[in-house]
């Protein structure tokens, strides 16, 4: 787990950076028929407002290393929704769309982007830890 730490530390600000295409990819995909942007104007959003996203995981970071365990687990999840939240009305009001179902789509926006984001990372991580992590997923079965 040290060594999947360490591998965290050196590239995580990479792989933050590297979610901006997924997010502006399901942004303007679920957006498309309804406002005139393009993808390379959804990737320069995000570019904007990942410096939010940041900026709430260091504070989240900070707060939750002087909190016990479960009030830094609710800090985090906070942290995560009130990120979510904050794309959701981003992309909505950068595409020129109010209402709550374009709330809503642009919510699926984020969301998708993570998940798929969260997918092939998680495999990437997996397939080079593979021998690390393998008992953590490998249980023996008794006959």
């Amino acid at each position: 787990m040290g060594e999947l730490q360490a591998f965290n530390d050196k590239w995580g600000k990479a792989f933050q950076f590297a979610t901006l295409p997924f997010f502006a990819f399901f942004s303007w995909l679920l957006f498309r028929k309804r406002s005139k942007r393009n993808f390379l104007e959804c990737i320069v959003l995000f570019m904007y407002t990942s410096g939010f996203m940041l900026l709430a995981n260091i504070v989240s970071t900070q707060v939750s290393q002087f909190t016990p365990g479960p009030t830094a687990s609710i800090i985090s999840f906070l942290a995560f929704f009130g990120v979510l939240i904050y794309h959701s009305w981003a992309i909505s009001t950068f595409h020129g769309q109010r209402g709550a179902g374009n709330f809503m789509r642009g919510t699926m926006a984020s969301f998708l982007g993570m998940m798929l984001f969260s997918a092939i990372i998680g495999t990437i991580t997996i397939t080079l830890f593979w021998q690390d992590l393998k008992p953590l997923f490998v249980f023996p079965v008794e006959p």
